[in-house]
């Protein structure tokens, strides 16, 4: 018989990293699925065995990964990551990528130096970069891991942008 217990306690965690990992809280995470943040809680929290309803499927999609991806770790179609990304994103960090990389982004920014607004540039880069990221993953011609890489290299060289003027 499986460990429902240390299961459950596991895809919480892989929730949770997820949340983490995409900056969200559990209200902000709440909002985007339509899950209550009292339920997200108490997923990451291993108390939830297997939520009522669709709750899980709606986390799942909001990741773009399968419900039973967050719950083993393991893939179970082709747009799982191959292995458990969340274990190695502290080394998936280390990646830098080389300019003539495709996964290399060049950001075309409406915020100039003059008004260096970090909404507009958070925009601009939702508006270019998300629907593309999203679709080269899943023509395959980008992996998981790269896709949030290349996410949290972009949000972490918005806040150095926006510090430099802030100088």
């Amino acid at each position: 018989m499986d460990n429902l217990l240390g299961t459950d306690f596991e895809w919480g965690l892989r929730v949770r990293k997820f949340r983490s990992r995409w900056r969200l809280t559990r209200e902000e995470l709440a909002k985007e699925t339509g899950v209550s943040h009292h339920i997200i809680n108490r997923i990451e929290r291993g108390e939830v065995r297997a939520p009522r309803g669709n709750k899980g499927a709606l986390i799942a999609n909001f990741f773009n990964v399968s419900e039973e991806y967050l719950k083993t770790g393991k893939a179970h179609s082709d747009g799982d990551p191959p292995y458990d990304i969340l274990d190695q994103w502290d080394e998936e960090e280390k990646i830098v990528f080389k300019p003539d990389s495709p996964y290399a982004p060049t950001i075309k920014l409406t915020a100039t130096e003059d008004n260096p607004s970090l909404e507009q540039l958070k925009h601009d880069l939702a508006k270019k970069y998300t629907k593309e990221i999203s679709d080269r993953a899943f023509q395959g011609k980008l992996g998981f891991e790269e896709g949030i890489t290349i996410y949290g290299i972009l949000f972490e060289t918005l806040k150095e942008f926006q510090k430099s003027f802030k100088d």
